[in-house]
C-alpha cells in the first residue's frame, strides 16, 4: 500500500483513498465485503482504482478538439492511447489533503492551463463516511480570468458477481458510433436486469435518480443530483461501472453544449456534484 494512502472508518465502513494517485479511491468495504473493487497493491493508474474523479469533464471530447467562445483548443488524452481526450485531468494529478479525521477527508487540486486543459480551476473532493454509507462531493471553481466549460462526474468500479443486477430509472439512451461518441438518442424505460445481459458503453439521461445494484452478497443504492449516467459493462470482466455525471459524453462538440449538461462557469463560479452511496450486506 502506498505511503500516501488515507483510510477512513465508521460503523463498519472502511474507505481507502490515495491523494497522490489522482485522489483515487483504492477500496470501499462494508465489514469484510467489498462494495467497490479493490485496487491492487502497487496500483499506478486510475484505471486500476476503485473510483476516481472526473473533472473538468466526463468521458470523451472527440479527437481532443474543444471549441469554446470561438477558439479551438487541442486537449490531450492522459488516460490511454485513443484519439479522444478522456476523463479530464483530476485522475492524473496529486491532490492535497486539506482536512482529515476518522470519517472525513477533504482533498484539493489546483490546475493551471496546460495541454490537458486550457483553463485554470480549483477542484475539491470531500468524502464523508456515515453510519449507512459514503457521501461524496466533487466541486470545481473557476480561478481563470475567463469563462470556461465545466463538467463533473464520479467513476466507480463495482464488483461484478455472477448474479449482479442493475436497476436505473433513466428515460433516454444515447447511441454511440464506432468512434464511441454519441450520435442519436432513443427513449428507454430504464435499465433493469442482469449485468451479464447488458453490453453497454453508453450515456443515459434521466432526472436525478437512484441506481440500485444487487447480487448475492450485497444491495447498493447510488444516488446523485445530476441527470446523466454512463454505464459500462465490459464482457467477461470482474467489474462494471455506473457513473453519475453532469453532462452528456462529448457535450462540448454538440451544437448547444449547455443544453446537454455542460456548464459555462464564470470566473469565481463553482459547479458541484453530490453522490450518496449506501449499502446493506445480505445475511
Amino acid at each position: 500500500m502506498s505511503a500516501s494512502v488515507v483510510e477512513l472508518h465508521k460503523a463498519g465502513w472502511r474507505l481507502r483513498v490515495d491523494p497522490a494517485l489522482g485522489g483515487c479511491v483504492m477500496g470501499l468495504w462494508l465489514g469484510a465485503t467489498p462494495v467497490l473493487r479493490s485496487a491492487p497493491d502497487g496500483a499506478s493508474h486510475a484505471g486500476q482504482s476503485a473510483a476516481y474523479p472526473l473533472v473538468p469533464y466526463s468521458n470523451r471530447i472527440g479527437r481532443g478538439q474543444l471549441t469554446w467562445r470561438g477558439r479551438t483548443h487541442t486537449v490531450r488524452n492522459g488516460f490511454n492511447a485513443e484519439p479522444h481526450a478522456l476523463h479530464g485531468v483530476g485522475f492524473m494529478r496529486a491532490w492535497t489533503v486539506v482536512e482529515h479525521s476518522a470519517d472525513i477527508l477533504l482533498l484539493r487540486l489546483n490546475h493551471q492551463p496546460d495541454g490537458f486543459w486550457p483553463f485554470a480551476f480549483e477542484a475539491e473532493q470531500r468524502f464523508e463516511l456515515q453510519g449507512d454509507g459514503l457521501c461524496f462531493t466533487l466541486s470545481a471553481r473557476n480561478i481563470d480570468s475567463q469563462p470556461q466549460p465545466m463538467g463533473l462526474g464520479w467513476h466507480p468500479y463495482f464488483v461484478r458477481r455472477p448474479d449482479s443486477a442493475l436497476d436505473l430509472p433513466v428515460h433516454t439512451q444515447w447511441l454511440a458510433g464506432d468512434d464511441l461518441l454519441p450520435r442519436e438518442s432513443k427513449a428507454v424505460e430504464g435499465l433493469h436486469g442482469a449485468v451479464a445481459d447488458m453490453h453497454l458503453d453508453h450515456c443515459f439521461e434521466g432526472a436525478s435518480c437512484v441506481a440500485g445494484l444487487t447480487d448475492q452478497e450485497i444491495t447498493v443504492s447510488l444516488e446523485a443530483d445530476s441527470r446523466y449516467w454512463v454505464v459500462y459493462t465490459p464482457t467477461d470482466s470482474a467489474f462494471f461501472c455506473v457513473e453519475p455525471v453532469t453532462h452528456l459524453n462529448n457535450a462540448a462538440q454538440r451544437t448547444d453544449p449547455l443544453r446537454h449538461g455542460l456548464v459555462e462557469l464564470l470566473p469565481g463560479g463553482t459547479l458541484r456534484q453530490r453522490v450518496r452511496l449506501t449499502a446493506q450486506v445480505k445475511a
